[in-house]
């Protein structure tokens, strides 16, 4: 495989007055789990906050999950902002998000960890998932020990800021160290149907084989 690399974000979050600040993040690539040659160039980017602070280690996508710009996606987590990958040619495949934000606007506390989020829709995407959806989400902490070396001098902390200044996080993916392997950037988790949506479709098909039966 190529040694292909990107710088998956780049963020920069500078302190303004009110507690207001201003957050950038840009970067690429994106994988899908059947061709690491070759960068995704269309798939749907999101900022998510964990309001109970965690590490994402045991982040799932589900069906009916709300993903569209300052809104709850459910209980827990929560989309600062949604977008799609560049089309332009010169940035084919990154993502470039930037927004003012104000803690208190969202209840944020400070300290809440942030991650970013990559999925390919199995249909129209309309900002609800839906079964069959590709993703995967990145935080630093998700780094295991064996690839932790690649991320010297890196921050691990992505977390919504409480004091002024900037606040720089870069990822860099590739296939030697000392880039994080593309393996973090890969969309290898999919979306399953609920138990629910199982049961209501094994019913209609009972009603639709009843129904011939009958005719």
């Amino acid at each position: 495989m190529k040694n292909l690399f990107a710088i998956l974000t780049s963020c920069i979050l500078s302190a303004a007055a009110f507690g207001e600040y201003s957050f950038s993040m840009s970067g690429g690539y994106f994988y899908a789990a059947d061709d690491l040659e070759n960068y995704l160039t269309e798939a749907n980017i999101a900022i998510i906050v964990d309001r109970e602070k965690g590490d994402f280690s045991d982040f799932e996508l589900n069906v009916g999950d709300i993903i569209s710009s300052t809104t709850a996606m459910n209980d827990r987590y929560f989309v600062l902002e949604s977008s799609t990958l560049s089309s332009l040619p010169e940035f084919s495949g990154t993502m470039n998000i930037s927004m003012n934000i104000e803690n208190s606007t969202y209840s944020f506390t400070g300290g809440e960890t942030f991650a970013v989020l990559c999925f390919v829709p199995s249909e129209t995407f309309t900002g609800q998932i839906s079964a069959g959806t590709e993703y995967v989400v990145f935080n630093p902490q998700m780094v295991t020990e064996s690839d932790v070396d690649a991320l010297s001098g890196e921050s691990f902390d992505w977390v919504i800021p409480t004091s002024e200044g900037e606040y720089f996080y870069r990822l860099i993916t590739g296939e030697d160290a000392p880039y994080i392997p593309v393996k973090y950037t890969t969309l290898s988790n999919v979306v399953i149907p609920e138990p629910a949506w199982f049961a209501a479709a094994f019913g209609a098909l009972a009603l639709f084989f009843g129904l011939r039966r009958r005719s």
